[in-house]
């Protein structure tokens, strides 16, 4: 089994990498924030999932073990296979999705397309309690009702979600409140 790759990237397309490792090439499905923020040429090191189908071993590739790990208990769902997964972890980041099973928000499963509530609603059911290993990990996420605001407010802008999570993690937004930290955030997202 290929549990990691570390190596240049050859090709790259929206949500695939090809991964030169000693001059055999892998390809890798990956979340979109890893292959938009990756060049050619450019080093990478990947955590892998190996699907092994009749017709097919597909590989899917992360930058972060967490991630790794999350997709890897989504696909434990029954319905809920690697594409749909890989689709799961694009629309958010594990500590969003982690607090939204573990608030029981739908709204955060919902947004990916082909989840609707009650498939959303048997996310968090057989995950509930699944997910408590990852509660060291993320114990510090800043999720109040502020910044939940703050994030809709962004989204509904036109703003990407994951990039949105990525900005209000940032130490200079967190002594901000409501139209400053949008204002701030519009700013740093435009970059």
């Amino acid at each position: 089994m290929i549990g990691h790759l570390n190596g240049t990237i050859i090709d790259k397309q929206e949500g695939q990498l090809v991964i030169s490792v000693m001059g055999v090439g892998y390809q890798v499905a990956c979340p979109l924030g890893l292959s938009n923020e990756s060049v050619i040429d450019g080093h990478v090191s990947v955590y892998t999932h190996l699907a092994v189908r009749e017709n097919a071993l597909d590989l899917y590739g992360f930058a972060t073990k967490q991630e790794l790990e999350f997709f890897q208990l989504l696909i434990t769902i029954s319905g809920i296979g690697p594409k749909v997964g890989l689709s799961i972890i694009n629309a958010a980041l594990p500590e969003t999705l982690y607090m939204a099973i573990k608030q029981e928000d739908t709204s955060v499963l919902t947004k990916v397309s082909g989840i609707g509530k009650k498939n959303a609603q048997k996310i968090i059911l057989e995950l509930k309690n699944k997910v408590d290993r990852f509660a060291g990990s993320f114990a510090n996420t800043p999720q109040d009702n502020q910044d939940i605001e703050v994030f809709e407010a962004l989204e509904a802008l036109g703003f990407d979600s994951r990039s949105i999570q990525e900005v209000l993690k940032l130490d200079e937004l967190q002594s901000l409140s409501g139209s400053a930290k949008i204002k701030q955030a519009i700013k740093l997202l435009g970059n």
